[in-house]
């Protein structure tokens, strides 16, 4: 019994289990070298007397298999509202990115079924695609790259529009994942075509945003994600900055403004590594 409930994919580890699981973590687990150890590190400002806590999910789900997953694996019962629990002001934020089409899936209305049904389809093409990468990084084929990579945009096009929301949270993932398609097409053919760094271009804005909302501005997961816009943007400008001024994002809008702008994605890279020490 105490390992399966443990809180981690394996091991037993008497520190970490003192940290309980948050549906808005303020800390995060992660290995900050090549070593066999991690640590727990803030993600926020925590005030004096709060609670540390971190996720205890493998990945980005809806509210309803984050309750389903943390009822079977740790007897965490999280509510039939999401973020119930949260505060005030974070609430709605995080709220926001539960909401299908507008409306908020909470458990025992008549809308949840329906709005649960296509949060577990979305979940499921997204576990499938994540499948297929890990599968993908131990192939050498182009032709199988290329295909991930856009089998991966249409899956978040999909999901976008079954979502109505730009800002939900599987979204997050979604983003996530096309990001690692292109990087893995990157390692195989070179530099990108220019319709796939625009893409790419895209993808990463997006997901900072996401992650910015989700995870708050000062996690590493939002550090990897400025690190991957200054190179694409950088890349970009030296290559083929027509197609990221198409964009028609204001920060992007001509080369002074891309330029200032991927000055400003490497000193947040500078930043928040900062607040990580790797000693």
């Amino acid at each position: 019994e105490v390992e399966r409930y443990n809180g981690f994919p394996s091991g037993l580890y008497p520190h970490f289990s003192m940290f309980n699981h948050g549906e808005d973590a303020n800390c995060v687990k992660y290995p900050p070298g090549a070593g066999k150890w991690s640590e727990v590190r803030c993600t926020r400002f925590v005030a004096r007397g709060d609670p540390l806590t971190i996720s205890y999910l493998p990945d980005i789900v809806s509210h309803g298999t984050r309750r389903e997953y943390l009822l079977a694996h740790h007897h965490i019962d999280i509510g039939a509202a999401p973020h119930d629990g949260a505060p005030g002001e974070r609430r709605a934020a995080l709220r926001e990115t539960e909401t299908i089409h507008g409306i908020l899936p909470v458990a025992g209305t008549d809308d949840a079924p329906t709005l649960s049904a296509a949060a577990s389809l979305i979940e499921s093409e997204l576990d499938a695609l994540a499948g297929r990468i890990r599968v993908a990084a131990a192939a050498d084929g182009r032709d199988v790259a290329e295909r991930l990579e856009d089998d991966a945009v249409e899956i978040v096009c999909g999901a976008a529009e079954a979502l109505g929301n730009e800002e939900h949270a599987l979204l997050c993932r979604a983003y996530g994942l096309h990001v690692r398609t292109a990087e893995a097409l990157a390692l195989r053919v070179g530099p990108l075509p220019k319709n796939t760094l625009r893409r790419l271009a895209e993808s990463l804005r997006r997901l900072l945003r996401a992650q910015t909302v989700l995870l708050g501005p000062d996690h590493p997961d939002v550090a990897a994600t400025f690190d991957g816009l200054s190179r694409c943007v950088g890349g970009m400008l030296g290559r083929c900055p027509g197609e990221l001024f198409a964009i028609g994002v204001k920060e992007w809008k001509d080369a002074p403004a891309a330029a200032r702008a991927e000055w400003e994605y490497r000193r947040e890279v500078a930043r928040i590594g900062g607040m990580y020490p790797r000693d």
